[in-house]
């Protein structure tokens, strides 16, 4: 095998423009939540817990909450904007994360479980317009949002973070 010393973006490689976060560092943005679930709250309700463009470039999150008790199922994705607005993925970003036993602030459940599917390793770094299969930039914002697929029996709170980076695109 011989040594190497190339440029892994091929962008940067062939002198033309790449995005920001390649080629020499983009500004990071972080949405936060904080927020309680109720015992009476039902399987399949949906927390809206901000907007977030379609350019933006996922990079970590994680969850933490109190113990969910039978809560073993939420997932992390995009919803069109407002409340009702329909699903675009509900689970591109985390799917079948299990707080039902409690994750502290020290050891938090990871958030990109499931970044845009089966390949999360290979769509890091992809835009959510990308990862959501469209065939060019989109301008639009989605409400990031948790869904609680089986949402649990006791009530709690669930906060926790999602950085993600301007793509410039």
């Amino acid at each position: 095998m011989a040594v190497q010393d190339k440029f892994v973006n091929s962008l940067i490689a062939d002198g033309k423009k790449a995005a920001a976060i390649f080629a020499g560092g983009s500004n990071l943005k972080v949405i936060a939540w904080n927020f309680e679930v109720a015992a009476a709250d039902d399987d399949a309700s949906v927390f809206r817990i901000g907007r977030i463009p379609a350019n933006a470039i996922p990079i970590y999150g994680e969850l933490y909450a109190d113990a969910l008790t039978s809560g073993t199922d939420w997932d992390l994705g995009l919803y069109k904007p407002g409340v009702g607005g329909a699903v675009v993925d509900k689970d591109i970003l985390a799917d079948g994360l299990d707080p039902a036993s409690g994750e502290a602030i020290t050891a938090g459940l990871e958030v990109l479980t499931n970044l845009g599917g089966a390949d999360p390793v290979g769509n890091f770094g992809k835009t959510l317009w990308e990862l959501l299969a469209l065939s060019k930039p989109n301008r639009s914002d989605y409400d990031l949002a948790w869904t609680a697929n089986t949402i649990g029996s006791a009530a709690g709170t669930v906060s926790g973070y999602l950085l993600y980076a301007d793509s410039g695109v």
